[in-house]
């Protein structure tokens, strides 16, 4: 039954449309499976699993292993909190096996996206992040337009042109990794957290797709009590 909860929420998340049903894949943070199949493969480097729930220590975070699959054409929901926020920039998404600056991070209390590091980036609104509180982060890439686009919370937070493909998984291994710093400035950039809800889909989130966020809490209750 666990296997069709997650389905179900994946849905939810992702927006109740044709392409998601063909294209979600939703990750029990139980055990780490794509209990949809057929998604990318989900790593953890150290951290803990319990209760539905990772937590991770600096350093320590998630990687989906994207070969096989578009690596500008996806949309990508997580539900997360960092235990304590320094002021300075936290990296939430690596796009280049931990070979770059740039990249997608929590820059004080708000989300940033680093394009040219020292010199480019998109900011979202101030106040939208606090020490130790649950936030769904969703990320679209649509690869025929090059348009990438960050929510919170259901909230668009900025939507760019990403013209020069930093927000396209490269390097030696295509991975998404989460809450793991760069090597390209020490790794210095990383901080503690949780986190209890992951959702893929292949392909780009249409522009009308409901953003219907109440999905991840149905999940955790239900996953609880299977």
């Amino acid at each position: 039954m666990k296997a069709i909860f997650c389905r179900t929420a994946a849905l939810a998340l992702l927006g109740t449309t044709a392409y998601s049903a063909q294209a979600a894949s939703s990750y029990s943070l139980d055990d780490l499976a794509d209990h949809s199949g057929g998604g990318p493969e989900l790593v953890a480097h150290g951290g803990t699993l319990s209760g539905g729930t990772y937590t991770f220590g600096a350093n320590q975070g998630l990687s989906l292993n994207w070969s096989g699959f578009n690596p500008a054409d996806y949309t990508l929901g997580v539900r997360f909190s960092f235990n304590s926020l320094p002021g300075g920039w936290l990296k939430v998404l690596d796009f280049a096996h931990l070979g770059r600056d740039e990249g997608l991070y929590v820059f004080g209390d708000h989300l940033q996206f680093v394009v040219q590091a020292g010199s480019d980036f998109r900011n979202g609104p101030d106040g939208a992040f606090h020490d130790d509180q649950w936030t769904y982060l969703k990320i679209t890439r649509d690869g025929s337009t090059q348009r990438f686009t960050a929510f919170l919370d259901g909230t668009q937070q900025f939507s760019f042109i990403d013209s020069t493909g930093q927000a396209v998984f490269a390097g030696p291994l295509p991975l998404a990794t989460f809450f793991v710093d760069d090597t390209a400035t020490g790794g210095g950039e990383a901080g503690a957290g949780r986190v209890d809800g992951l959702v893929v889909s292949s392909v780009p989130l249409p522009a009308s797709a409901p953003l219907l966020l109440s999905g991840l809490a149905w999940l955790r209750t239900r996953r609880r009590a299977a």
